[in-house]
């Protein structure tokens, strides 16, 4: 059995429905979850102002602890190691197909 991440399966524009909902006093947090299929626990959050919905990166997951520059670089490193890597094989192959 694999451990997948979950994938996110509402949007940014369910969950401020969803709080537009709970201010104007449409309902509790449960029943407006599941009208919106959002997560009661973080429409709780947003409500109560645990998170800054104004400043929430849409994308889920862990933000990256070396910043996103330093993400961008070391991928972009390892792409440029990796087509030198790609060079050298297709190199080393070609000189055994010369050999004796």
């Amino acid at each position: 059995m694999s451990s997948r991440p979950k994938r996110i399966k509402w949007s940014e524009d369910d969950m401020r429905n969803a709080i537009l909902d709970y201010h104007n006093k449409l309902g509790s947090i449960r029943q407006i979850a599941t009208l919106y299929n959002v997560p009661k626990s973080t429409l709780q959050d947003r409500v109560s102002e645990n998170i800054d919905s104004e400043k929430l990166d849409s994308r889920p997951g862990r933000r990256p602890i070396l910043g996103e520059d330093g993400e961008s670089e070391i991928v972009d490193h390892t792409k440029t190691m990796g087509d030198h890597t790609n060079k050298l094989l297709v190199t080393n192959s070609n000189l055994q197909m010369l050999q004796p």
